[in-house]
């Protein structure tokens, strides 16, 4: 079973609550929450009359149930009702049982500030943030995301001009003249076909493959053409139109 002893600092007196952190839940010495209510309480009522809980920590015991309270005798204390601790759910309905403003606002600070921070960080009050700490993660993350996209993009490109190499040497084994006639055949680079039909030219690749599957499946002749200083191979239409038909499906 592990237990951690707390030290809590009210804000608003110079008291403090002892506290045990044990096995995740927390326990809360009543005698001190009673002590600081008692003094909160006569602070904030207005004919200074201690009001609320002052001196009723043995009845307050009384009420609760056997699994909202707990006795520490092994800690060493003048007083043995210094001893008595209380769970959560013990301290919420003892603190429930006190309208006043004091109650309210110590209820406030240990739902809000207290029991968050230690069961978070294991401790009250919670561990001091660097300025800016969270900015830098988030540029951390934003630039490994970056890196990470680069890193895809890359790699995108160099398969890109693998299948590309791949394409021209596949295109060098078909059949193909240097030059030749038409006889009402119109024949068109793939680039060329795209760019008259407004096909993206991310498709270009694709539609190259297809054609050259094409043409040496079933005997197509195609033509090699110099274009802007570079060899291409161009196909007839039908070629290409069955390409592009077998691309969309």
């Amino acid at each position: 079973m592990s237990e951690t002893n707390l030290i809590l600092a009210y804000p608003e007196s110079n008291q403090e609550i002892r506290t045990l952190y044990r096995d995740s839940e927390v326990l809360f010495c009543l005698a001190d929450v009673v002590r600081i209510l008692a003094e909160q309480n006569t602070t904030l009522a207005e004919d200074g009359r201690k009001v609320g809980l002052g001196g009723l920590t043995k009845a307050l015991l009384d009420a609760l149930d056997t699994d909202e309270k707990y006795s520490v005798p092994e800690i060493a204390l003048d007083n043995p009702q210094d001893a008595q601790f209380v769970t959560q759910p013990g301290l919420f309905r003892i603190i429930l049982r006190d309208n006043s403003p004091a109650c309210k606002k110590f209820q406030r600070w240990v739902f809000h500030e207290v029991l968050p921070s230690i069961q978070r960080y294991g401790t009250y009050p919670p561990p001091k943030i660097q300025q800016g700490s969270e900015v830098k993660k988030a540029v951390m993350l934003l630039l490994e995301e970056i890196e990470e996209r680069e890193r895809l993009e890359r790699e995108t490109k160099e398969r890109f001009l693998q299948t590309e190499r791949r394409l021209n040497e596949l295109s060098q084994k078909i059949s193909t003249t240097a030059t030749h006639q038409n006889y009402g055949v119109n024949y068109l680079t793939v680039s060329d076909y795209c760019r008259q039909l407004e096909i993206e030219k991310s498709q270009e690749q694709l539609l190259r493959g297809w054609c050259i599957k094409i043409s040496a499946e079933e005997g197509h002749p195609s033509h090699k053409v110099l274009k802007d200083g570079h060899e291409e191979v161009s196909f007839s239409e039908l070629v290409l139109n069955k390409a592009i038909s077998n691309i969309r499906g």
